[in-house]
This record gives C-alpha cells, structure tokens and sequence, in this order.
C-alpha cells in the first residue's frame, strides 16, 4: 500500500540520516517510557488519490519478481476460491497460487535451490530437478505445481518462496500531509532534534533517499509543548505536504491456477417423418 511504504521510507531516511543528534527511536509508535526519547513519530494526517484512476497507471513487466505464499495444510484452497483445492488426495503434489515461474536471474528452466523455496511446518525441503524422495520436492515452473517425495502433513504451514517471470506493475499516486511529532524530555533536545529533522526532509536528499517522493514541502512548525503525562514527553509537531508514487507490482498476469469448470452436455432425441426428408433433400 502506497501509504504504508510512505511512512517506511521516511522511517529509514531519518533513522540514517540524523546521527547527531540522533533519535533512539523513529516510527509510527508513541514512546511509552522515558528510555525510548527522544523519538520521532511519524503521522499520515490527512491522505488523497487522484480518482476514478487518473492518478493510477499500470504497465506489464516481465523479469524475476520474488513472491511468497503461505498456505495452511489443515485447509488447503485457493485464497479467491475457497471451493478449490490446491493439494491433492495423496497430499503429495500442491497447485501452487501462480503459475510462469522462472529463475531467480528471469530465465526459464528447472528450478533449482535458489529459485524456489519451500518450507513444510517449519522445516525446509530440498529442491531436486528429478523424482522427489522424502524430505525433497520437484517443480513445474510452468503450471506451478510442486511434486513432494512424501505426503504432507495434514496441519502447518507450507511457505513458498518462488519467482514469476511476468506481473502487472501499478503506479499510484498520493498526496497530502505528513506530521513528525519530534519528542523529547527537555525543550532543548526537542528543539535541536526538530531543526535536524525539518532539515533533512526539506533537503534534496530527501528526495533522492525516498523513492517515489516527488514533492515534500514545510507547511507548519509548532512550539514546543508543556510536558505530557506519558513518559514526561515533550513535543513539537512540523507538518509538510508532500506528492509520493508507489510502485505495486501484482501477478495479475501471471499464469493462475485453472479451475475446472463442470459441463453438462444432453443429446435430444427426435424424429424425422419421411416428408420431410425428401423435401430436405
């Protein structure tokens, strides 16, 4: 989510940035004790999107993007349809969610060790090119199916980690206004952390560190403020306006798992009376 990876990046900008003087902690969270200060807390206070999708543009890519599912053995079905099984009676080969998996480096070809990951209830499995024997499993890159030398448990976690060769990439727009909430025991540290921080995200480092960032501007830099009750924090609040494009990349496109469709088909009988099948023919 555009959102989320907002306030990440900036987590780690400044976590890097500010080195002296330098917040023990940098997030979404509130201090709660007074050996987490001073801390920066991050704040999405107002958010918007271009709509009805002006602010959304996707392009089809094709490379190598690194996915991972998680499957419940207890209950093994399609997240989209719950109807649909993705482990077999023998429990011993498993329809993965997508199919056009590659190689780590995009080409194709049997997957080896570094191309695929699996883990069965917290143990790993070995990736073989041929038969499976126990502890190990084979792939299908191309209908995304994974062969296993023994039937798998019927409770766990199987985590999968593979690569797909072609996905849709969406490109999404936000913009609104960030608050930093710089907090601290005493005014004097508030202050220099503030000014340290106001600094570095009106830099044009800041641009260049957080990707995606097009635009951060100071709106509003508030006083320091009377000693709270929690942790006896003191705070000051900066607020800039900002314009972020995220990239999500999703497996639209991919090769999915292929639901068998039942179809009924019926042969009516009749008859045809011998004038009619003269004048017919």
């Amino acid at each position: 989510m555009a959102e989320t990876a907002l306030l990440s990046l900036v987590q780690t900008y400044l976590a890097a940035a500010l080195q002296s003087p330098a917040p023990k902690t940098v997030g979404v969270a509130e201090p709660q004790s007074a050996d987490e200060l001073p801390a920066i807390v991050l704040v999405l206070e107002s958010t918007a999107r271009t709509g009805n999708g002006l602010g959304e543009r996707s392009a089809l890519v094709t490379g190598a993007l690194n996915w991972i599912v998680s499957i419940d053995l207890a209950n093994p079905v399609l997240p989209d349809d719950l109807s649909f099984v993705l482990l077999d009676d023998a429990r011993r080969n498993l329809i993965l969610p997508h199919g056009g998996q590659v190689k780590r480096d995009g080409t194709a070809g049997p997957l080896g060790p570094a191309d695929l990951n699996v883990n069965v209830a917290g143990a790993d499995i070995s990736v073989v090119a041929g038969t499976p024997a126990a502890g190990q499993v084979s792939a299908d890159p191309v209908a995304g199916k994974l062969a296993f030398g023994t039937a798998l448990p019927a409770v766990g976690i199987a985590r999968i980690g593979y690569f797909l060769g072609q996905w849709e990439q969406r490109v999404v727009r936000v913009k609104g206004i960030l608050r930093t909430d710089i907090c601290g025991a005493d005014a004097a540290t508030v202050v220099s952390l503030a000014d340290a921080a106001v600094a570095a995200l009106a830099s044009a480092a800041a641009k260049n560190a957080v990707a995606g960032l097009r635009r951060i501007e100071l709106t509003s830099l508030g006083s320091v403020g009377a000693s709270e009750h929690t942790a006896g924090v003191r705070r000051r609040t900066a607020r800039f306006s900002f314009d972020f494009e995220s990239e999500d990349n999703r497996p639209d496109s991919s090769g999915g798992t292929i639901v068998r469709i039942p179809i009924a088909s019926r042969l009516d009988d009749g008859t045809v009376d011998s004038a009619t099948a003269v004048g017919m023919g």
